[in-house]
């Protein structure tokens, strides 16, 4: 009876044991195909096509200390193309062009967490700013931030970018000069006070540098989903003005100067497309 049993004991570790190895080695094989269907080749070409929102940026300089130093203002959606050409040790070179909507923005924080802001781009007195758009290239490189297994976490960008702006010089020079005068009613403050507006420079070319980051998701072998948030650095002013202010309710010692140099903040999504996957050179 005893020998019975323990036939049975022994023929029940046997299959236990033996269902327990083929169950690891299963296990072991869906690992080893997640992390070969993450691998990205450091020759990998892509497209990408992409929409997104642009916050254009305009920095005042207000010695009197009434509106924020910075504004920003979201423009509208822009559309964008990127190719992206795989390097090696996970660097990558990136070229693209976007189409985006220009514009200048002042805000102000009247306390107690009230705030208002508003785009010059849209009043009536300055229809030349009105639908102004930039045709925007950029060229510079990248990082694939690529962990253990083959995970992808983020991708790091930057370089430089160029802009032209669809308003030319002379078309804008019978407005530079200008003086327009807006009045302003704060509820909030009760005070009511003018803004006169003038537009001192202009220029329809923007240059500068961009740092960004992207997270990307694979859909397939060939398609992946990705969102980046990209930061442009303007050099090179677009735009120059004064503000003047007039009031019986507050007193303004000084002018107030903004500059629009073509920075901001711009967020996206879209889908990236492998190029070229049969010509890639898996034997490196």
């Amino acid at each position: 009876m005893f020998n019975r049993f323990l036939i049975v004991i022994i023929f029940i570790w046997v299959h236990t044991s033996a269902f327990s190895k083929k169950s690891d080695s299963l296990k072991l094989s869906k690992k080893n195909e997640r992390i070969e269907k993450r691998y990205i080749h450091p020759q990998s070409k892509y497209i990408s096509v992409s929409g997104g929102w642009v916050f254009n940026l305009t920095h005042t300089n207000d010695p009197n200390n009434f509106f924020e130093e910075m504004s920003f203002n979201s423009s509208g959606i822009y559309p964008s193309m990127v190719y992206e050409h795989g390097i090696a040790n996970n660097f990558f070179a990136e070229i693209g062009y976007d189409y985006t909507k220009q514009d200048i923005t002042l805000s102000r924080d009247m306390g107690d967490e009230q705030t208002w802001s508003r785009s010059w781009s849209y009043a009536s007195p300055l229809k030349p700013f009105t639908k102004q758009k930039s045709h925007n290239i950029h060229f510079g490189g990248g990082y694939r931030l690529i962990g253990k297994n083959n995970l992808h976490f983020v991708n790091f960008h930057g370089g430089l970018f160029f802009g032209v702006s669809n308003k030319s010089n002379s078309f804008m020079s019978e407005f530079v000069g200008n003086t327009t005068t807006h009045t302003i009613y704060e509820e909030h403050t009760n005070l009511n006070y003018q803004i006169q507006y003038t537009l001192d420079s202009y220029s329809p070319i923007s240059l500068g540098a961009y740092l960004g980051i992207s997270k990307e998701i694979r859909l397939s072998e060939e398609i992946r989903f990705f969102v980046k948030y990209i930061h442009r650095f303007g050099f090179l002013p677009t735009s120059k003005g004064t503000y003047v202010m007039k009031s019986d309710d507050v007193t303004f010692k000084h002018d107030t100067s903004f500059i629009v140099r073509g920075g901001g903040g711009f967020i996206s999504g879209g889908l990236k497309f492998i190029l070229f996957n049969n010509k890639v050179i898996y034997n490196d």
